[in-house]
């Protein structure tokens, strides 16, 4: 990693964050010769054209149709969402059902123990240079909805994803944040709404939970070094 900004910044940690659905496909199709990105440049938002729905449907006529269709397919054969069912209620209105974006499933078949070591191997040099630098990489990729609540859904006919289990015993020379561990264990308490119930995001609740994970990771390397830390 080549940048000027990481030595005019002075900084101490540099906090890699990358969606699970997408994290094998980043890192392994990033080159040695251009590194990662880790500082981009915000673009002005441009206005997308309209995109065409299935069979130039519109939302009025999809919505009675995929409602037929959910009970039929898990994923009413032509939308972006699977709709799931859980065995018990994990969010704060007691409904059962669960909305899983559809690329938290079709990315599975990516997380192989191959890719998954060729990322890591990636991450501990891109860990080790920024090491020269007095500067520790955290890593954090942020667990799929489908993942974290695979565990809680009725009669899972869907494949399990292996990610987290894979890149969790593979050595580190960086600071690995285990989201799927953290959020997971909060839904095996019976704390509602971890995410948003009609998204694929974190909700604050669980923003939260993740935020005190990377706070105890680095109190824990302030220890370990003897410097001092403030929250």
């Amino acid at each position: 990693i080549q940048s000027p900004l990481i030595d005019q910044l002075n900084i101490t940690y540099i906090l890699l964050e990358i969606v699970e659905r997408n994290f094998t496909k980043i890192i392994n199709t990033t080159t040695p010769t251009n590194g990662i990105s880790l500082i981009k440049k915000t673009n002005k938002k441009t206005q997308q054209p309209i995109q065409k729905n299935h069979f130039g449907f519109t939302n009025i006529i999809k919505f009675p149709i995929f409602n037929l269709l959910y009970r039929l397919n898990d994923k009413a054969w032509i939308s972006p969402v699977y709709k799931l069912h859980l065995e018990k209620s994990c969010f704060s209105d007691r409904n059962t059902e669960l909305l899983v974006y559809k690329k938290d499933l079709s990315s599975i078949k990516n997380n192989t123990t191959k890719a998954i070591r060729a990322a890591n191997r990636k991450l501990n040099a891109i860990a080790k240079t920024l090491a020269k630098k007095n500067i520790t990489l955290i890593v954090l990729p942020a667990a799929d909805k489908y993942d974290v609540y695979s565990p809680f859904i009725r009669n899972n006919k869907h494949p399990k994803n292996l990610f987290f289990p894979r890149l969790e015993n593979e050595p580190k020379d960086y600071i690995f944040i285990h989201t799927k561990h953290h959020l997971q264990k909060a839904i095996h308490q019976n704390q509602p709404d971890i995410y948003w119930a009609d998204g694929s995001h974190w909700s604050p609740k669980g923003a939260e939970l993740i935020a005190n994970a990377i706070h105890f990771e680095l109190k824990k390397q302030a220890m370990k070094k003897k410097i001092p830390y403030n929250k």
